[in-house]
C-alpha cells in the first residue's frame, strides 16, 4: 500500500477546483432548470461566452474583481466557493491517506459539495447526488472491509432518523428535518459504520450553532450541509487513524 504523498495532494489542488467550478457552475444551473451539464461557460448575466482565460478557478475571480469583465455584473460567490472547496476537498485527502483511499474521499468530498449547494440553494437534496455519495461510500467502507458494519448502520441510522421524523411532525406540526436528508445520512452512514453516530451529533450541533446565529425566519436551515461536512471529516479521521 503506497503512502500518502504531499506531491500528489499538490497537483490534486488545482484538478479540485477545476471541479469545483463545474460543480458550484452545474448546480447554479440545475437549480433554475437550465441545461447545467454540457453548456460552455457563460456569464450568469449577459451570457457571453467565457474563455479558458476567464473561467481559471480562483485566480480569474480575483482578476476581475468578482465581476463580468463584459456587463460588469457581479459573479456569484457560490462560484469562488466551489472552486475553493473543491481544491480542498480533493487535495488534502492525499496529505493523509493512502491514494486510491484519497482519491475516493475527494470524489465523495465533491458530491457532497453538489449536495451541498443544491440544498442551499433550494432547500432540497437530489437522490441522484444521495446514491453517488450511497455508492462512493460504500467503497470507502468495502476498501476497509466494513461494508457489512456500514450497510447496518445505514439502516439504522434511517429508521432512527426517519421515525424521528414522523414524531416531530406530529408533536410540531411539521417535520424536524427533511426525507432528503434522512435519506443523505443513511447514505453516508454506509461509509461511516458506527462512527455515523458521532457524526449526525457533530452536524446537529453545527446545525443548532447555525440557526442561533442566523435566526432564520421559520427557524429552519438547510441540513444537508452540516451532514456533509462533518461526515466527510469523520471519514478523514478514520482513514488517518487506521
Amino acid at each position: 500500500m503506497m503512502p500518502p504523498d504531499p506531491f500528489l495532494a499538490l497537483a490534486a489542488l488545482p484538478v479540485g477546483a477545476v471541479a469545483g467550478s463545474y460543480v458550484s457552475t452545474a448546480v447554479l444551473r440545475g437549480v433554475e432548470g437550465r441545461e447545467s451539464v454540457w453548456s460552455p461557460s457563460r456569464c450568469d448575466h449577459c451570457g457571453v461566452l467565457l474563455g479558458f482565460a476567464r473561467t481559471i478557478p480562483l485566480v480569474s475571480f480575483a482578476l476581475v474583481r468578482g465581476a463580468c469583465s463584459a456587463c460588469g455584473g457581479p459573479i456569484a460567490r457560490t462560484h469562488l466557493a466551489g472552486e475553493a472547496v473543491g481544491g480542498l476537498v480533493v487535495a488534502i485527502p492525499f496529505l493523509v491517506l493512502e491514494p486510491t483511499r484519497a482519491a475516493l474521499l475527494g470524489a465523495l468530498g465533491l458530491v457532497l459539495l453538489a449536495s451541498s449547494l443544491w440544498d442551499l440553494a433550494s432547500r432540497r437534496l437530489p437522490d441522484a447526488l444521495t446514491i453517488a455519495a450511497a455508492v462512493l461510500g460504500a467503497m470507502v467502507a468495502g476498501s476497509d472491509g466494513r461494508l457489512l458494519e456500514g450497510l447496518g448502520a445505514a439502516l439504522v441510522t434511517m429508521g432512527i432518523l426517519e421515525a424521528t421524523r414522523r414524531l416531530a411532525a406530529r408533536r410540531l406540526g411539521r417535520p424536524a428535518m427533511g426525507l432528503g436528508d434522512v435519506k443523505l445520512a443513511g447514505a453516508l452512514a454506509l461509509g461511516l459504520g458506527v462512527a455515523a453516530s458521532w457524526a449526525i451529533a457533530a452536524a446537529s450541533m453545527t446545525g443548532l450553532a447555525a440557526i442561533a446565529a442566523l435566526r432564520p425566519h421559520d427557524g429552519r436551515i438547510p441540513f444537508g450541509p452540516h451532514l456533509a461536512a462533518s461526515s466527510w471529516a469523520a471519514l478523514l479521521v478514520m482513514g488517518a487513524m487506521s
